[in-house]
Protein backbone atom coordinates (compact mmCIF):
# COMPACT_ATOMS: atom_id res chain seq x y z
CA UNK A 1 0.00 0.00 0.00
CA UNK A 2 1.53 3.54 -0.84
CA UNK A 3 1.27 6.10 1.53
CA UNK A 4 1.24 9.24 -0.68
CA UNK A 5 -0.21 11.94 1.51
CA UNK A 6 3.05 11.79 3.95
CA UNK A 7 5.59 11.63 1.51
CA UNK A 8 3.80 14.38 -0.40
CA UNK A 9 3.86 16.49 2.72
CA UNK A 10 7.11 15.24 4.23
CA UNK A 11 8.87 16.63 0.42
CA UNK A 12 6.66 19.84 0.66
CA UNK A 13 8.20 20.89 3.94
CA UNK A 14 11.70 20.53 3.13
CA UNK A 15 11.37 22.27 -0.30
CA UNK A 16 9.49 24.91 1.37
CA UNK A 17 12.50 25.36 3.64
CA UNK A 18 14.60 25.59 0.82
CA UNK A 19 12.61 28.20 -0.96
CA UNK A 20 8.94 28.81 0.27
CA UNK A 21 7.54 30.89 -3.33
CA UNK A 22 8.76 28.01 -5.77
CA UNK A 23 7.91 25.63 -3.32
CA UNK A 24 3.75 26.92 -3.05
CA UNK A 25 4.33 25.80 -7.50
CA UNK A 26 4.55 21.85 -6.38
CA UNK A 27 0.77 22.14 -5.37
CA UNK A 28 -0.14 25.66 -7.35
CA UNK A 29 -4.09 25.74 -6.65
CA UNK A 30 -3.56 23.22 -3.27
CA UNK A 31 -5.73 20.70 -5.23
CA UNK A 32 -3.93 19.75 -8.57
CA UNK A 33 -0.62 18.44 -8.33
CA UNK A 34 2.17 20.21 -11.20
CA UNK A 35 4.16 17.62 -12.99
CA UNK A 36 6.79 17.91 -9.96
CA UNK A 37 4.07 17.14 -7.58
CA UNK A 38 3.20 14.07 -9.51
CA UNK A 39 6.51 13.23 -9.43
CA UNK A 40 6.11 12.99 -5.81
CA UNK A 41 3.38 10.34 -5.62
CA UNK A 42 4.85 8.36 -8.30
CA UNK A 43 8.30 7.40 -6.64
CA UNK A 44 5.97 6.46 -3.64
CA UNK A 45 4.03 4.55 -5.61
CA UNK A 46 7.09 2.56 -7.55
CA UNK A 47 8.76 2.19 -4.56
CA UNK A 48 5.76 0.27 -3.22
CA UNK A 49 5.11 -1.50 -6.21
CA UNK A 50 9.15 -2.76 -5.87
CA UNK A 51 10.33 -1.00 -8.38
CA UNK A 52 14.54 -1.10 -8.55
CA UNK A 53 16.38 1.57 -7.11
CA UNK A 54 19.36 1.21 -10.04
CA UNK A 55 19.30 1.53 -13.69
CA UNK A 56 22.51 0.13 -13.92
CA UNK A 57 25.76 0.16 -12.11
CA UNK A 58 29.50 -0.35 -13.67
CA UNK A 59 32.80 0.12 -12.35
CA UNK A 60 35.70 -0.46 -13.65
CA UNK A 61 39.21 -0.22 -12.49
CA UNK A 62 42.93 1.00 -14.24
CA UNK A 63 45.34 0.79 -11.61
CA UNK A 64 47.02 -2.73 -12.84
CA UNK A 65 47.78 -0.68 -15.98
CA UNK A 66 44.71 -3.43 -17.82
CA UNK A 67 41.51 -2.15 -17.04
CA UNK A 68 38.82 -4.63 -15.83
CA UNK A 69 35.66 -4.67 -14.81
CA UNK A 70 35.08 -4.86 -11.38
CA UNK A 71 31.41 -5.18 -11.22
CA UNK A 72 28.73 -4.39 -13.79
CA UNK A 73 24.84 -4.70 -12.24
CA UNK A 74 22.13 -4.64 -14.85
CA UNK A 75 25.17 -3.91 -17.40
CA UNK A 76 26.95 -5.39 -20.15
CA UNK A 77 30.15 -4.21 -20.92
CA UNK A 78 32.06 -5.41 -24.32
CA UNK A 79 35.27 -3.97 -26.24
CA UNK A 80 37.24 -2.67 -23.07
CA UNK A 81 40.26 -0.75 -23.48
CA UNK A 82 43.03 1.72 -22.62
CA UNK A 83 44.72 0.99 -25.70
CA UNK A 84 44.66 5.24 -26.52
CA UNK A 85 41.74 5.98 -23.95
CA UNK A 86 39.95 4.30 -21.83
CA UNK A 87 37.11 2.90 -24.20
CA UNK A 88 34.30 0.34 -23.88
CA UNK A 89 30.83 -0.43 -24.96
CA UNK A 90 28.05 -0.78 -22.62
CA UNK A 91 24.16 -1.87 -22.73
CA UNK A 92 22.46 -1.82 -20.03
CA UNK A 93 19.20 -3.74 -19.36
CA UNK A 94 16.68 -0.60 -18.52
CA UNK A 95 16.62 3.48 -19.36
CA UNK A 96 16.66 6.13 -16.77
CA UNK A 97 14.05 8.52 -15.98
CA UNK A 98 15.13 11.51 -17.58
CA UNK A 99 15.35 14.74 -15.29
CA UNK A 100 17.15 16.92 -17.24
CA UNK A 101 15.03 16.87 -20.04
CA UNK A 102 11.96 17.22 -18.04
CA UNK A 103 13.84 20.19 -16.32
CA UNK A 104 13.76 22.00 -19.68
CA UNK A 105 10.46 20.85 -20.60
CA UNK A 106 8.84 22.22 -17.34
CA UNK A 107 11.76 24.93 -16.80
CA UNK A 108 9.24 27.33 -15.45
CA UNK A 109 7.59 24.57 -12.70
CA UNK A 110 9.59 23.42 -9.21
CA UNK A 111 11.25 20.79 -10.93
CA UNK A 112 14.48 21.18 -9.41
CA UNK A 113 13.48 22.25 -6.12
CA UNK A 114 11.42 18.52 -5.92
CA UNK A 115 14.27 16.73 -7.06
CA UNK A 116 16.51 18.15 -4.00
CA UNK A 117 14.42 17.61 -1.62
CA UNK A 118 13.20 14.39 -2.12
CA UNK A 119 15.48 11.46 -2.59
CA UNK A 120 13.61 10.40 -6.05
CA UNK A 121 17.12 9.93 -7.80
CA UNK A 122 18.52 7.56 -5.12
CA UNK A 123 15.54 5.48 -4.79
CA UNK A 124 14.26 5.21 -8.33
CA UNK A 125 16.92 6.43 -10.86
CA UNK A 126 20.43 5.22 -10.11
CA UNK A 127 23.04 4.70 -13.01
CA UNK A 128 26.49 5.10 -11.66
CA UNK A 129 29.42 4.78 -13.52
CA UNK A 130 32.68 4.43 -11.21
CA UNK A 131 36.25 4.27 -12.28
CA UNK A 132 39.53 3.92 -9.94
CA UNK A 133 43.01 3.65 -10.74
CA UNK A 134 43.07 7.26 -13.21
CA UNK A 135 46.22 9.23 -13.26
CA UNK A 136 45.44 12.83 -11.62
CA UNK A 137 43.54 14.73 -13.63
CA UNK A 138 40.34 15.58 -15.32
CA UNK A 139 38.24 14.00 -18.03
CA UNK A 140 35.59 14.09 -20.18
CA UNK A 141 33.30 12.04 -20.45
CA UNK A 142 32.36 11.14 -24.10
CA UNK A 143 29.00 9.00 -24.79
CA UNK A 144 28.91 8.19 -28.39
CA UNK A 145 31.15 10.60 -29.23
CA UNK A 146 28.86 13.20 -27.68
CA UNK A 147 31.04 15.10 -24.13
CA UNK A 148 28.00 14.18 -21.30
CA UNK A 149 30.05 16.05 -18.40
CA UNK A 150 33.62 16.68 -17.09
CA UNK A 151 35.15 14.95 -14.17
CA UNK A 152 38.63 14.36 -12.29
CA UNK A 153 39.77 11.58 -11.00
CA UNK A 154 38.42 11.49 -7.56
CA UNK A 155 34.82 12.63 -8.49
CA UNK A 156 35.10 9.34 -11.11
CA UNK A 157 36.52 7.34 -8.32
CA UNK A 158 33.29 8.44 -5.98
CA UNK A 159 31.04 7.41 -9.09
CA UNK A 160 28.73 9.64 -10.70
CA UNK A 161 25.12 9.26 -11.57
CA UNK A 162 24.90 9.45 -15.06
CA UNK A 163 20.75 9.68 -14.77
CA UNK A 164 21.04 13.44 -13.59
CA UNK A 165 23.19 14.38 -17.15
CA UNK A 166 21.63 14.64 -20.50
CA UNK A 167 23.08 11.24 -22.24
CA UNK A 168 21.65 9.09 -25.48
CA UNK A 169 19.73 7.14 -22.59
CA UNK A 170 18.00 10.05 -21.33
CA UNK A 171 17.31 11.54 -24.59
CA UNK A 172 16.35 7.87 -26.03
CA UNK A 173 14.05 7.73 -22.39
CA UNK A 174 12.29 10.90 -23.31
CA UNK A 175 11.15 9.72 -26.49
CA UNK A 176 9.00 7.05 -24.41
CA UNK A 177 7.92 9.49 -21.83
CA UNK A 178 7.05 11.47 -25.09
CA UNK A 179 5.40 8.69 -26.70
CA UNK A 180 3.70 7.70 -23.22
CA UNK A 181 2.19 11.09 -22.86
CA UNK A 182 0.50 10.21 -26.37
CA UNK A 183 -0.77 7.42 -25.61
CA UNK A 184 -2.64 8.62 -22.45
CA UNK A 185 -4.30 11.41 -24.44
CA UNK A 186 -5.43 9.64 -27.25
CA UNK A 187 -6.77 6.97 -25.14
CA UNK A 188 -8.72 9.99 -22.56
CA UNK A 189 -9.49 12.07 -26.02
CA UNK A 190 -11.68 8.91 -27.24
CA UNK A 191 -13.46 8.50 -23.86
CA UNK A 192 -14.58 12.12 -23.47
CA UNK A 193 -15.03 13.29 -26.67
CA UNK A 194 -16.50 10.41 -28.38
CA UNK A 195 -17.76 6.94 -25.85
CA UNK A 196 -19.38 8.87 -22.84
CA UNK A 197 -20.89 12.33 -24.43
CA UNK A 198 -22.57 10.20 -27.81
CA UNK A 199 -23.36 6.77 -26.06
CA UNK A 200 -27.20 7.54 -25.82
CA UNK A 201 -27.18 8.03 -29.70
CA UNK A 202 -25.59 4.81 -30.60
CA UNK A 203 -24.39 6.63 -33.93
CA UNK A 204 -22.33 3.97 -36.39
CA UNK A 205 -20.14 6.83 -36.84
CA UNK A 206 -18.96 6.87 -33.08
CA UNK A 207 -18.48 3.16 -33.46
CA UNK A 208 -16.07 3.47 -36.70
CA UNK A 209 -14.10 6.66 -35.38
CA UNK A 210 -13.43 4.22 -31.77
CA UNK A 211 -12.40 1.77 -34.34
CA UNK A 212 -9.96 4.31 -36.02
CA UNK A 213 -8.66 5.54 -32.95
CA UNK A 214 -8.04 2.33 -30.75
CA UNK A 215 -5.69 1.09 -34.27
CA UNK A 216 -3.59 4.23 -33.79
CA UNK A 217 -3.65 3.92 -29.89
CA UNK A 218 -2.45 0.41 -30.33
CA UNK A 219 0.60 1.46 -32.81
CA UNK A 220 1.45 4.38 -30.66
CA UNK A 221 2.43 1.58 -27.71
CA UNK A 222 4.00 -0.62 -30.35
CA UNK A 223 6.15 2.40 -31.08
CA UNK A 224 6.18 2.81 -27.37
CA UNK A 225 7.92 -0.32 -26.91
CA UNK A 226 10.05 -0.38 -29.60
CA UNK A 227 11.37 2.80 -28.33
CA UNK A 228 11.98 1.71 -24.89
CA UNK A 229 14.12 -0.79 -26.24
CA UNK A 230 17.82 0.10 -24.48
CA UNK A 231 20.66 0.52 -26.73
CA UNK A 232 24.69 -0.35 -26.67
CA UNK A 233 26.46 3.04 -26.09
CA UNK A 234 30.27 3.53 -27.13
CA UNK A 235 32.20 5.33 -23.88
CA UNK A 236 34.92 7.23 -23.83
CA UNK A 237 36.99 9.08 -21.06
CA UNK A 238 39.59 12.12 -22.90
CA UNK A 239 41.81 13.70 -20.55
CA UNK A 240 41.43 17.55 -20.80
CA UNK A 241 44.59 18.69 -21.45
Amino acid sequence: MAELNAHVVQVLAKANEQNGEEARKIIPDRVHPSFAGHLIMAEELLKSWGARAVVSAVAIDTSAGQPQVKSAEHAGITALSAEHLLEWTELDDALPLPFQSWQSLWGSGPLKLVLSSSDVAEALNRQSLRVTGLHDGVYTLEIDGQPVGTFNNDQLASGINLALLETPMTKQAREVYELTVAHCNIHNDRWRTIQVPLTEYDLPQSRAAMESIDALEQAVVAKQHEAAQPKPHKYALVPVR
